[in-house]
């Protein structure tokens, strides 16, 4: 019985060690590497630096903060664990406006079509204002 365990057992453990093949939509087989005929990524040192100017801010105030736990610190540990936790609070939507070009395009059309209909509206209000006269000039109607 122990032997018609273990031939499973070892035939299971031995997936971990080897890569699996996946199927391709693109070339219609299964294939070792899941990324055979796509083109390399684009822009791949930008989105490191991204991560990586993120990623060590939450690691230094984490790592600040827990050992602050344990041990007794100075009042400059203290000050540079409660920077880096309003750091990363604060400065992530900075990061991607500098570095991510895409998304930094697409927020500056989102704030020039904001601001162009912004102007569209007080235009209107002024023409309804000047046809209707202001709210000033509105007398109330008569007691009767």
């Amino acid at each position: 019985m122990i032997v018609w365990l273990t031939i499973p057992i070892v035939y299971g453990l031995t997936t971990f060690y080897q890569v699996p093949a996946l199927y391709s939509t693109k070339l219609f087989a299964y294939f070792f590497d899941p990324f055979i005929g796509t083109v390399g990524l684009q822009g791949m040192p930008q989105m490191t630096l991204q991560s990586l100017c993120i990623c060590v801010e939450i690691f230094i105030a984490a790592v600040v903060y827990v050992y602050m736990q344990f041990f007794p610190v100075s009042e400059f540990v203290i000050i540079v664990a409660h920077i880096c936790w309003i750091l990363i609070h604060g400065d992530t939507p900075i990061v991607y406006l500098l570095l991510n070009v895409s998304l930094r395009t697409e927020v500056f059309k989102m704030v020039r079509k904001f601001l162009t209909n912004a102007k569209d509206t007080t235009n209107k209000f002024a023409r309804f204002s000047s046809i209707f006269g202001s709210p000033q000039q509105i007398s109330p109607l008569p007691d009767t």
